[in-house]
């Protein structure tokens, strides 16, 4: 069921500085944006737009400086002569966390792959995927580690790597390589259902290598008619990590970053279990996390043949 406001544009503020147009967008506080507060198009998204400034192009025409929207009075015909410009990007902020990662990787076809019972989670220290192959009637629970860094020109670019793979039972050798089949079925949800352009989500092996801003607003924008707007200037500006289990991308049009990108993997001072000890901490009592500490440690000691029976316990959690 809908909320009050059923897209980003409805939710735009018009406001007029030193002669400048800017439309401006903020999620509302408090409410799960969009989920029920707007309508979504495609897929759940994997990161959450919450906030939006777009700077008009210069017309000739007087503009009221006293103008300033209400989302409740905004007509479709005042909106619709921004719709077709070419407008700029001043700033913008992308949320995403545990939660909105998990809904988004349901939509994601992991079957067609031989892949189910996918669960995903953040510790301070890294974010993981945990679920099952099945391949040639074989099956065997899996554990990936996610790596994200900056990349490409341009400044906003985020390279997702899929590694570290450990499955924990024999499968037949004629399995693809288990992070490429992650990340493919990935990239095709990412790309489904929305006016992504083909240079804003490229896959290479294990890796993908996306414009997270560009895709999120093919979303919200291009996909309700509205122009691309222009991203050329921008830059990832910082990640901030708000806890354990959420994450902010800031962007802005003044320079590269002020600082340098969390690295979102495991420490190489640090072992598995020990990392999934500190997540631990953020979900008390979380069974799912305890088999996985439990599971990891007794790998890490040599107990392969209790390290299997914990993740089979793990996948039927997932």
């Amino acid at each position: 069921m809908m909320g009050s406001i059923d897209s980003v544009p409805a939710a735009f503020q018009l406001t007029v500085v030193d002669g400048q147009e800017w439309l401006s967008f903020q999620a509302p506080a408090g409410i799960p944006w969009p989920t029920g507060a707007v309508e979504t198009v495609g897929p759940p998204p994997w990161a959450q737009l919450q906030a939006l400034e777009l700077a008009v192009p210069f017309r000739q025409e007087a503009v009221d400086a006293d103008v300033a929207w209400k989302p409740a009075g905004k007509s479709t015909e005042t909106l619709a002569r921004f719709q077709n410009r070419r407008l700029a990007v001043g700033s913008a902020t992308l949320a995403t966390g545990v939660d909105r990662l998990q809904a988004a990787a349901g939509s994601c076809g992991f079957a067609a792959f031989g892949i189910s019972d996918l669960k995903v989670w953040m510790a301070p220290v890294g974010l993981c995927l945990a679920g099952r192959f099945t391949v040639g009637g074989a099956e065997a629970p899996f554990t990936i580690r996610i790596g994200v860094d900056l990349g490409g020109a341009g400044g906003r670019r985020l390279i997702v790597n899929f590694s570290d793979v450990r499955l924990f039972a024999p499968l037949p050798p004629q399995l693809s390589p288990p992070a490429l089949l992650v990340g493919t079925a990935i990239a095709q949800a990412i790309g489904a259902g929305t006016a992504v352009a083909v240079d804003a989500l490229r896959v290479g092996g294990s890796t993908i290598d996306l414009d997270p801003l560009e895709i999120s607003l093919a979303s919200e924008l291009v996909s309700r008619g509205w122009r691309l707007p222009d991203l050329s200037r921008l830059r990832l500006q910082s990640v901030v990590m708000a806890d354990p289990l959420q994450m902010q991308l800031q962007f802005d049009k003044h320079g590269h970053p002020t600082e340098p990108l969390p690295t979102l993997e495991f420490s190489t001072s640090v072992s598995p279990s020990t990392a999934l000890r500190f997540g631990a901490t953020a979900v008390p009592g979380d069974p799912l996390v305890e088999h996985l500490v439990a599971a990891v440690a007794a790998l890490e000691t040599g107990q392969s043949a209790h390290a299997a029976g914990l993740f089979n316990e793990v996948a039927a959690l997932a």
